[in-house]
């Protein structure tokens, strides 16, 4: 659940298919945690497969008998003891972790109790668990005498062939081995066979009899362990907290989803109009018309006359070119050829998400083929930026005494820009996209509550008129400012290329 929360509270990261160093350790975290379950379970099922042990295995060169398949099962359990408890001492070095960090976190290649209570000792202390964390020390206790069993099995000279119950059961079935039975007598031989059979009951029922017990004191750690860190960090685990999150990450997803919200029945009567004579005029290419999209206000419902634009997307098959109509329509006019190459991936992105089809072919796109919303959409969306303002400063700048109605244009025009910009650089810290003018301008603001640009370039392109001299002002102060926020989503895009 943390990994979820962590995902949620750094949206702009998952996008990108990154993470914090901080949400590196929270993932590292839930990674021990589900590595400690699952080695809890294998020692359970051990434990079970010993205690089902009654005949010998055949493997393709020995035959194994029960007790050394039992010494087997006991040698396992021994070292899945050993896994629980390095991976619980990593769990705590883990949560222990400060969480503010500038570099990755540095785990340690070898953990031991006795270094992770001098490296966290403070933080161990005021969470209680420090006798606990002592348990798996090797010592008398049960965990001890485990880890060093474990020892002795894996790395020296393995006890338990010594055992004084599987030395009778082997003595047992020497003894009864048909080159030695025919020196024993009848009682002789009885007697050998009840002490086979009882001593591998003894050396069974003791086995199974030491790795519950030793099962319950781990699980009873693990538990006293997790409820002091629970309560320490306040980690979620109840069901209302774990539903909110649940919920909470849903939303986080839906955000990456892109939707088209245009369709035919949207287009204003008087735009219809247009559109309906541009459609005629169009018709004069012939076959040479491949698609025809209508992008942007019109098609969402939220024309607005004298603030909104006209877009219009031509796909020929052969020719890009200027379309120069006498309607209040902007023309974009693309081969089928540059509309599909990487320098359009834009223009497609505004016909697959933002665009209705006026007439000819429906191209098939989908969200696989753009990027998330997040930081490489924002790029594509505003990597021309500068370039366009630029070039606007310059038209600006050679007008000679400009209309009231042309300044306005112009200020619509260029505050579209910036607020496109605004809800780029959102996006990229908080991941959501939609293509309404009112909606990203609210989302703007709810990232951003104390940013005023927004509110200002609003007011421009609502209602306000920007003078002649003010026009490069208004470029050269924005630029400045959002060129270091777009240098930086250049870096980022480097790193993930």
């Amino acid at each position: 659940m943390l990994d979820l929360q962590k995902e949620i509270d750094e949206p702009g990261y998952s996008t990108i298919g990154r993470m914090t160093f901080d949400h590196a350790v929270v993932k590292q975290r839930h990674s021990y945690c589900s590595e400690l379950q699952r080695v809890l379970d294998e020692l359970k099922l051990t434990a079970q497969l010993l205690n089902e042990v009654n005949e010998q295995k055949q493997t393709k060169d020995k035959v194994h008998e029960p007790e050394e398949i039992i010494n087997y099962y006991s040698g396992v359990f021994f070292d899945q003891v050993h896994q629980i408890k390095d991976k619980l001492l990593r769990l705590v070095d883990y949560i222990c972790a400060d969480g503010h960090l500038v570099k990755p976190y540095d785990e340690p290649k070898e953990v031991k109790v006795s270094k992770l209570l001098t490296k966290h000792g403070a933080v161990i202390d005021k969470v209680g668990i420090r006798g606990l964390l002592e348990a798996w020390q090797q010592g008398d206790n049960t965990f001890g005498i485990i880890l060093r069993k474990r020892t002795e099995h894996h790395h020296r000279v393995s006890r338990l062939h010594l055992d004084s119950d599987f030395q009778r059961i082997r003595m047992s079935k020497i003894a009864l081995s048909p080159n030695s039975q025919a020196t024993l007598n009848e009682y002789g031989k009885k007697r050998m066979t009840e002490l086979g059979i009882q001593s591998y009951e003894k050396l069974k029922s003791e086995t199974v009899a030491k790795q519950q017990k030793s099962i319950d004191e781990i699980v009873n750690n693990l538990n006293s362990i997790a409820e002091k860190l629970i309560d320490y960090y306040k980690i979620p685990t109840k069901p209302k907290e774990i539903a909110k999150i649940t919920v909470d990450y849903i939303k986080h997803l839906s955000s990456h989803d892109i939707k088209n919200e245009t369709s035919l029945d949207k287009i204003p009567p008087e735009v219809k109009k247009m559109t309906d004579s541009l459609l005629k005029m169009i018709e004069k290419l012939g076959n040479q018309s491949v698609s025809v999209y209508l992008v942007g206000s019109c098609g969402r419902g939220e024309f607005i006359p004298g603030v909104s634009d006209i877009n219009i997307y031509v796909i020929t098959k052969s020719y890009s070119q200027s379309f120069d109509t006498e309607l209040p329509i902007t023309l974009s006019v693309l081969s089928e050829k540059d509309f599909l190459s990487d320098k359009h991936k834009k223009d497609r992105f505004i016909c697959w998400s933002d665009g209705v089809l006026l007439a000819g072919k429906q191209f098939e796109f989908s969200s696989k083929d753009f990027p998330k919303p997040g930081t490489l959409l924002s790029l594509l969306l505003n990597r021309d930026i500068f370039e366009k303002l630029q070039e606007l400063k310059e038209e600006i700048t050679a007008l000679k005494s400009p209309s009231n109605l042309q300044l306005r244009l112009y200020g619509i025009k260029i505050a579209r820009m910036m607020m496109d910009f605004g809800f780029g650089v959102a996006i990229a810290n908080k991941p959501y996209y939609t293509a309404s003018r009112e909606k990203k301008i609210a989302y703007t603001k709810e990232v951003f509550p104390n940013e005023t640009r927004t509110v200002i370039l609003e007011q421009i392109y609502k209602t306000g008129i920007v003078s002649q001299d003010d026009f490069s002002v208004l470029i050269d102060v924005f630029s400045a400012s959002a060129r270091k926020t777009y240098d930086k989503l250049i870096e980022i895009e480097k790193e993930l290329i």
